[in-house]
């Protein structure tokens, strides 16, 4: 396969390994190490594969596992939901207040 560089692959999910079907040159390059194939059961062993972090679990108060990619992510998602006190945001040149 041309262009293919160790650490290259494809994330299928865990229930299709049973009908994949792949052509001879793929499977040759699995085997030579230029290709792989990841399956995965959920969204979080995708994401450990993809950025090479812990997702990280939910604790019992809710919160992730700091440093994790989950924890990141949730704490970005309460950052934009923030109330914008210190600055207004205009709309179509009317203040919302």
């Amino acid at each position: 396969m041309h262009g293919l560089k160790k650490g290259h692959g494809v994330i299928i999910p865990q229930a299709n390994i049973v009908n994949l079907m792949l052509p001879e040159r793929v499977v040759d390059a699995v085997r030579q190490g230029q290709f792989a194939i990841y399956a995965v059961e959920t969204v979080d062993e995708a994401i450990e594969i993809l950025t090479g972090m812990k997702a990280g679990t939910r604790k019992s108060n809710g919160c992730f596992q700091r440093g994790s990619f989950n924890a990141r992510i949730s704490d970005r998602l309460t950052y934009f939901a923030r109330p914008r006190l210190l600055r207004p945001i205009r709309l179509d040149g009317w203040w919302p207040f």
